[in-house]
């Protein structure tokens, strides 16, 4: 998810992700990154990244019901 955040046409350092995430929250003070780096992770990336790990979430749990349906030989964990 980290290197989904920093590394992109535009990369941005992971401490500056880090600090941005942390001033959202309300932890961390402002710092010196640029706002455009602010707007990119927000509006751009953590979406896209935020959408590939549900994505990949729904998978997993489709394939785990499925296997559990048909009751697949294969996915046996005995065998």
């Amino acid at each position: 998810m980290t290197l989904g955040l920093a590394l992109w046409a535009v990369p941005i350092p992971v401490g500056s992700i880090a600090g941005m995430m942390l001033n959202r929250l309300s932890l961390f003070p402002d710092a010196a990154w640029p706002s455009t780096h602010e707007t990119i992770i927000f509006y751009i990336r953590l979406p896209r990244v935020r959408g590939g790990m549900l994505v990949g979430a729904a998978l997993a749990t489709a394939g785990v019901l499925f296997q559990g349906l048909l009751r697949n030989p294969m996915a046996d964990p005995y065998r």
